[in-house]
């Protein structure tokens, strides 16, 4: 049979979950200004390659055009794709975190009402 779990066990627990939570707010925030820059950079580079192929002038159709632009933007679309991935990893952990908190605050109610 284990041990019961001590208030003290659970405020130990509380304060290391405090201490990631706080972390991963940063990670959070440094992920958000990679996501758009990378955005940015781009749908800037996309728009670029749009008018380069249209000031070549001749029948340029809109689908020609973008389909120029989307294989002329290819890295910048990945790393796009990969920064929003990353954002997204870190909030769903973000949610995580917040539940294991959670979590820990009833049972420390549980354990101060059966004290």
């Amino acid at each position: 049979m284990s041990a019961p779990i001590s208030p003290i066990h659970i405020e130990e627990a509380l304060v290391a979950e405090g201490r990631r939570l706080r972390d991963l707010v940063d990670k959070i925030k440094e992920a958000a200004i990679e996501e758009a820059t990378t955005e940015t950079a781009y749908k800037v580079k996309f728009a670029k390659e749009r008018l380069i192929v249209r000031a070549l002038g001749g029948k340029v159709t809109e689908g020609l055009a973008d389909d120029t632009a989307t294989e002329n933007t290819a890295d910048e679309r990945l790393a796009y794709r990969v920064a929003q991935a990353n954002l997204l990893a870190l909030r769903e952990e973000l949610r995580i975190a917040t539940a294991r908190i959670d979590a820990l605050r009833t049972l420390s109610a549980s354990v101060r009402t059966v004290s």
